[in-house]
């Protein structure tokens, strides 16, 4: 997903991107989990990150080209 991409992101691909994002999202807590100790769960930012990307995902799928 570059910025020259040459169509519109299909909803298809928002939902890739939206699970991919949460792929990033486990194996971080994961990471730090290992590094610092205690349970992935124990790292979740709350809402601020999921709200971040969902805005953001809701961003894109807003600038899809209507057809």
């Amino acid at each position: 997903m570059a910025r020259d991409q040459t169509r519109p992101m299909t909803d298809e691909d928002i939902q890739t991107l939206r699970e991919d994002i949460e792929e990033v999202r486990k194996e971080v807590r994961k990471d730090l989990a290992a590094d610092f100790g205690g349970d992935p769960e124990d790292y979740r930012v709350g809402n601020s990150i999921s709200v971040v990307s969902e805005r953001f995902l809701d961003f894109v799928e807003g600038c899809k080209i209507k057809r």
